[in-house]
């Protein structure tokens, strides 16, 4: 049985077909390693960065399980930060980011810090924008309601104001 020229023709097609999709396959794989050493190398260097900035480094990849109830339904996850750091006082949580990630305006990064700030609650959320040394402060303001402690402090306040001004007008 002999090769005719269409079939070379069809055989050769699949053959670079077949070769494309490996190549492309390769190309991506080594775009995304390339990727994850910059991401480390930009997490290894935060570190030092905020270490110099006054920060201590409390913990680094933080993971806090959640549940999400879909209809009932418990579905576990795991929520992931970058580092927990304390400065004086305070607690944050530092996402690091490099390249155009680093702006924070963009709607994934802003829903992973929003993520962060609701299932971790620290005292305020950092991005590092590693590309350009940059530190920024974030913050949300979605409306907040005050807790509940928040309601039992101010009403404790307005009820010792209020004991305070009885006395005054008893002594004078």
């Amino acid at each position: 049985m002999q090769l005719q020229q269409t079939d070379l023709f069809i055989w050769g097609i699949i053959c670079g077909c077949l070769l494309t999709c490996f190549l492309i396959r390769q190309y991506q794989r080594n775009k995304r390693k390339k990727w994850l050493r910059k991401a480390k190398k930009a997490e290894r260097e935060a570190l030092f960065f905020l270490e110099r900035k006054g920060y201590q480094i409390v913990a680094q990849q933080l993971s806090k399980p959640i549940k999400i109830y879909l209809n009932g339904k418990a579905h576990e996850s795991t929520i992931r930060a970058d580092l927990l750091v304390r400065k004086g006082w305070k607690t944050y949580i530092v996402e690091v980011k490099s390249g155009q990630q680093g702006s924070g305006t963009l709607p994934n990064v802003r829903r992973q810090l929003l993520e962060y700030a609701l299932v971790f609650r620290p005292s305020g959320m950092l991005l590092l924008d590693m590309e350009h040394a940059r530190l920024k402060k974030v913050e949300f303001d979605y409306g907040r309601r005050a807790t509940w402690q928040e309601k039992v402090l101010t009403l404790l306040l307005l009820v010792a104001i209020s004991i305070i001004i009885l006395l005054w007008r008893q002594i004078n």
